[in-house]
């Protein structure tokens, strides 16, 4: 984890439209509020992989692409995923905007989780992008490239999560000292 951007929205900031779907306040749209504790995984482009990072434990919500409903009181808990491509950092940015301006009061981020678009090293000007991306979040988890995750389909099959890589288990970990949720202790494996 790397502590990067802002801790809390400006409100003072303008804000621009970003790349998530619909925004919490349309009602045709608007989540249900969560019966338990968890963190809503909010991704930010089709393909994100917020699917497959919701399967990594139970106390995660998948929010399709859009922030989640505000609570009848509090705030939630998000964390945004992106592919590390220049479409997925460019609606990551887009994001975090949004919430930086304050569009979004009831959202506690806790950061970006940066899925690799494909294997191997990324470009030099896509590093950069991922660089002025972290600026605008309080903290980025990079993951790596896992082929494992190519076979997987979520809502039809399970995740294997056994055997995840340092990144991951170190996301996991992190998100427990953040959120005091126990997400890593879910996970044996870990």
């Amino acid at each position: 984890m790397v502590s990067t951007g802002p801790a809390q929205p400006h409100p003072g900031l303008q804000a621009q439209l970003s790349g998530l779907a619909v925004s919490a306040s349309s009602p045709a749209q608007a989540h249900p509020e969560p019966s338990a504790p968890g963190v809503w995984i909010v991704g930010v482009h089709g393909g994100a992989g917020e699917s497959t990072i919701s399967e990594l434990s139970a106390l995660f919500r998948e929010a399709h692409h859009r922030w989640p409903q505000p609570p009848p009181y509090g705030s939630v808990l998000c964390l945004m995923a992106a592919r590390t491509n220049a479409a997925g950092l460019h609606n990551a940015r887009a994001a975090a905007r949004e919430w930086a301006a304050g569009a979004q009061p009831h959202v506690v981020l806790l950061g970006l989780v940066l899925i690799p678009d494909a294997p191997g090293r990324l470009p030099r000007e896509l590093a950069r992008q991922v660089t002025l991306t972290s600026g605008g979040v309080p903290r980025v988890w990079q993951l790596p490239w896992v082929d494992a995750w190519r076979l997987h389909a979520p809502g039809y099959t399970a995740l294997d999560t056994t055997d995840l890589p340092r990144p991951v288990k170190k996301l996991l970990v992190d998100l427990d000292e953040l959120t005091s949720l126990n997400i890593s202790k879910e996970n044996p494996s870990l």
